[in-house]
């Protein structure tokens, strides 16, 4: 199941829960819930877009993760784009909303004690401001026409509607 940001409900709904995260009238303790709120980050370059080989599942996905307690899905995925990758970056000025927002299963992971459940990721547009840190994963530069992912080749589609 997917979410689509030219639906008004899921807008307002979006905007509502951002609004929720900073004024913290929202727990995240994500502890023994069946769904997880994720922010995530589309980084582009020449008709390339930055991904990373996910550990567990063995695929190419933008680099993204849990939010922390009081961070909104934007700070989230700044953060974890770093974290990932070593780049630093901001929110591109012409995407300040999410370029998309998905609902999708994780299989259990027996390597980190984890349950199925269920991820509500926020993906944004970001800018390269430097590489400055170390890298979780190795980010590799892909081809926009070498994305076989069936949800960043729709953010690719849209972008380039």
């Amino acid at each position: 199941m997917s979410f689509h940001l030219n639906n008004p409900t899921i807008n307002h709904s979006y905007d509502n829960l951002n609004q929720m995260l900073i004024s913290n009238q929202i727990s995240l303790d994500l502890t023994g819930k069946n769904w997880h709120i994720t922010g995530s980050g589309i980084l582009l370059s020449n008709e390339k877009i930055l991904v990373i080989r996910h550990k567990y599942l063995n695929e190419y996905l933008q680099p993204g993760g849990h939010l922390e307690p009081n961070e909104t899905p934007l700070e989230c995925a700044i953060r974890e784009v770093y974290e990932e990758t070593g780049y630093s970056t901001v929110a591109d000025s012409r995407w300040l909303k999410p370029i998309d927002i998905d609902l999708h299963f994780i299989p259990e992971n027996i390597h980190k004690n984890e349950p199925s459940h269920w991820h509500l990721d926020f993906a944004y547009v970001l800018e390269i401001t430097g590489k400055v840190g170390e890298a979780e994963y190795c980010a590799e530069w892909l081809s926009f026409t070498d994305i076989k992912n069936v949800r960043l080749r729709r953010i690719i589609d849209r972008l380039l509607g």
